[in-house]
């Protein structure tokens, strides 16, 4: 039932034609709670840090990154 009701999500998320909210600080709190000795666990396995996975707010949205690298790489 999942893939049916998931996919056409999916496809939506994925078209960029609808802009996911930003989560909530509480929210993300609430989630790194629970994966925060997995991400030590992974920073110890490949000797590099992933602090900024732990912070109160993301990296924003794929879209947001990827202009943000193209606008300091001048293309």
């Amino acid at each position: 039932m999942w893939r049916q009701a998931g996919r056409p999500l999916l496809t939506a998320l994925h078209a960029g034609a609808t802009e996911r909210p930003p989560l909530p600080v509480e929210v993300r709190r609430a989630v790194l709670a629970r994966v925060l000795d997995d991400i030590a666990l992974l920073e110890e396995v490949t000797g590099e840090s992933f602090e900024d996975w732990r912070g109160d707010t993301g990296r924003g949205d794929y879209a947001s990154r990827a202009a943000a690298r193209e606008a300091d790489s001048g293309a």
